[in-house]
């Protein structure tokens, strides 16, 4: 029998073989189709040299001069461009900031830079270096930071305290998230201060300005000029479904505060706290700001006035499978949800693998690392990419294995 046609909708693996119609594929491995063919996939070629840490998270950083990809790894973090015929990698880890002040160090706790301004904010469990050795903030003695105790273990002529800033604490599980503000790199991992780098060529990342350090989010995300930050734990005290954004921001600048008890500000947070989910991601679509929760999806819109933003449920029966899991393509959503893929446009939504790929493609995650599965775009080829960890990777923990959807043709 002819068969004329190979590409109407891919692969099908979740309708026995017998059942298919003659034109569709039952199984495949390593293959593409798009411009009705099946095609071989071509494979990958390493570029930009070898990384000076191992990336847990990819983002794309671009000055007036030039084109960059920021790669973090668990401690450290580096940029990468080209110029001319060489790949440059270049470490921009947050660098230890020296404080002015002088110690008495004629007591077990002595007190560092009484009334003066610090160059950098302190709190308590911060370590400093004096004279080489560590010494930990024991107390605060106003909400100025301006007078500082530590402990010290010696009666030595200590002088010139630094803040020990340097290593990250990043959890594999956790990873890193962020994005561009007005220019401004943003990057964030849960457990450390949210850090910010501007356009400079010797800029490193810092501590993210007036960005309360006693707080912490999951999260943090740009949006029109606004940070939107999800998941906030403030003070030791978590919030899950709390999505926190901040004042707006001028180009090429950060939000000059979150307070939301400032009348005379824009900043706010609101606790999506009708569903038990939390909040886990966020993504624009046009002027909205879609919210991603574990069990639904919130729309997020400018409305000025005293709420600043209103939020309206989108889909009850629908939520995120984990941070990274959602990519956006022709004014839509590619969306990973717990139990299906689905395109939406912020009023519609439709699966792109019921009785297609849906068992199959949930059968072969690793039900231990669902949540490490991401989606990556590649535009070239109108492909969208879940990428997961599959049940038959004993070795690590890491995706190993993709389903590929092509948008253009809906296969």
């Amino acid at each position: 029998m002819p068969i004329s046609v190979l590409n109407p909708t891919g692969i099908n693996k979740d309708i026995d073989s017998y059942e298919l119609p003659i034109e569709q594929w039952s199984d495949g491995n390593n293959v593409e189709f798009d411009n009705d063919k099946t095609a071989k996939v071509l494979g990958h070629l390493q570029v930009f040299g070898t990384p000076s840490a191992a990336p847990y998270w990819l983002m794309p950083f671009d000055t007036i001069s030039t084109s960059s990809w920021i790669y973090p790894g668990l401690d450290e973090i580096y940029r990468v461009h080209t110029s001319g015929t060489n790949t440059v990698h270049t470490e921009i880890t947050r660098v230890n900031k020296v404080l002015t002040g002088s110690i008495d160090a004629t007591a077990s706790t002595s007190v560092v830079g009484v009334n003066t301004l610090f160059t950098t904010e302190l709190i308590v469990g911060d370590s400093i270096l004096v004279s080489s050795l560590t010494r930990v903030v024991t107390a605060i003695a106003d909400n100025t930071h301006l007078t500082v105790s530590v402990a010290f273990t010696n009666v030595a002529n200590d002088t010139s305290p630094e803040l020990i800033q340097g290593d990250y604490n990043t959890t594999a599980v956790g990873g890193w998230n962020g994005g561009v503000l007005g220019g401004v790199a943003i990057l964030n991992n849960g457990i450390d201060t949210p850090q910010m780098m501007g356009t400079a060529n010797a800029a490193k990342m810092e501590a993210l300005s007036n960005w309360d350090r006693t707080t912490t989010c999951q999260v943090m995300r740009p949006f029109k000029r606004f940070l939107v930050a999800l998941d906030v734990t403030e003070s030791a005290v978590r919030y899950p479904f709390r999505v926190k954004w901040s004042h707006p921001a001028e180009g090429g600048t950060v939000p000059v505060t979150w307070d939301d008890t400032d009348a005379t500000k824009d900043a706010g947070y609101v606790d999506l706290s009708q569903s038990a989910g939390f909040v886990i991601d966020c993504l624009p679509l046009g002027d909205t700001n879609i919210i991603y929760k574990e069990d639904s999806i919130w729309s997020m819109a400018f409305e000025g006035g005293q709420s600043i933003f209103g939020f309206r449920q989108l889909f009850s029966d629908s939520g995120i499978l984990g941070r990274h899991c959602v990519k956006d393509f022709n004014n839509k959503h590619f969306v990973v949800a717990e139990d299906d893929v689905f395109v939406h446009d912020g009023q519609t939504k439709q699966s792109i693998i019921d009785s297609q790929m849906r068992d199959e493609l949930f059968s072969s995650m690793h039900p231990d690392y669902k949540t490490r599965t991401f989606v990556a775009v590649n535009r070239e080829k109108n492909e969208m990419w879940v990428n997961f960890v599959s049940n038959t990777n004993n070795t690590n923990a890491f995706a190993d294995t993709a389903f590929v959807y092509n948008f253009r043709n809906n296969s």
